[in-house]
């Protein structure tokens, strides 16, 4: 009797030898919004202090796919070709949680685009429709019920309950809250931005690079915007404590934390570590004060 090689983790499959190698580095499993499970850490500098232990949320930070480590943990024993630029490493079954070797392949993105489409491509609409052998049947028109007692009286009240804001709406409902104060905090605390110049970073030119567009990367946002900046100036003045920033806005922390992995605040966290420097901020555009 054979043992199984792989486990379940939170519903993601993995070989045993992958999910062995994550751990020896410290690393975990999180889902991202495309739905694909990622490798993630916690970072060991905190991000808005600069320090090692301190009481500061620190958010996990994502590495690349799982599907792609796992294909790569195999490539270098041996086991797998080596994935070059370019190439895609593909759910056989259309499972995404599905990270095991065995249901992985590599191909270019024409294969996997004609993977993905024939499956839509493999059944006619006859058999589509066909029920348990049954003969084909088109879809018949809906049975016309006559209710002549109702004829006069008034249309039911719909009762759907209300709806319920998502996370993502919440956060920008704060955003634009904090917004609302950037013009006072930056009038209370101008006087200590140093005015030193901050060097150049990477050239602009090094995002328009084809290798660059090929891989999707889009150039980051570094100028926060009037939230942000917000967000930002509070942490400064409450001594880069969350909880009493909290207070000050008069929201739940968890609405705050999300903060942290923006880059552009990122960025003007350690402009204030580096040089002192204030944040730069711009007028919040209609798509981001929409929720």
């Amino acid at each position: 009797m054979s043992r199984q090689n792989w486990t379940d983790v939170n519903g993601v499959k993995v070989n045993n030898e992958v999910l062995a190698s994550l751990q020896a580095q410290g690393l975990f499993i999180i889902m991202g919004e495309d739905g694909y499970p990622w490798m993630a850490y916690i970072p060991r500098v905190c991000p808005s202090c600069g320090s090692l232990s301190c009481a500061h949320p620190r958010a996990p930070r994502r590495m690349m796919w799982l599907h792609h480590y796992a294909w790569d943990f195999y490539a270098v024993r041996g086991l797998r070709p080596e994935r070059k630029e370019g190439d895609v490493i593909h759910h056989q079954r259309c499972d995404k949680l599905d990270a095991r070797i065995k249901r992985l392949g590599r191909g270019n993105p024409t294969s996997h685009a004609r993977a993905h489409n024939s499956k839509a491509r493999r059944y006619s609409p006859r058999e589509r429709h066909d029920l348990g052998g049954l003969r084909y049947r088109p879809p018949q028109p809906a049975r016309v019920v006559s209710h002549p007692e109702l004829v006069g009286l008034p249309a039911p009240v719909s009762r759907t309950p209300p709806r319920v804001p998502t996370l993502r709406e919440r956060v920008l409902g704060v955003e634009w809250k904090l917004a609302q104060r950037v013009d006072a905090l930056w009038g209370e605390m101008k006087g200590l931005d140093s005015g030193e110049s901050i060097p150049r970073t990477t050239a602009k030119s090094k995002w328009r690079d084809s290798k660059t567009r090929k891989l999707g990367l889009k150039m980051p946002r570094y100028c926060c915007t009037e939230g942000e900046a917000a967000f930002v100036l509070l942490l400064i003045r409450n001594g880069f404590d969350l909880e009493r920033v909290a207070a000050d806005v008069g929201e739940p922390v968890e609405l705050l934390a999300p903060f942290y992995q923006r880059p552009s605040v990122n960025v003007a966290l350690q402009r204030w570590r580096e040089h002192r420097r204030l944040p730069v901020f711009a007028p919040m555009t209609w798509q981001e004060r929409k929720p």
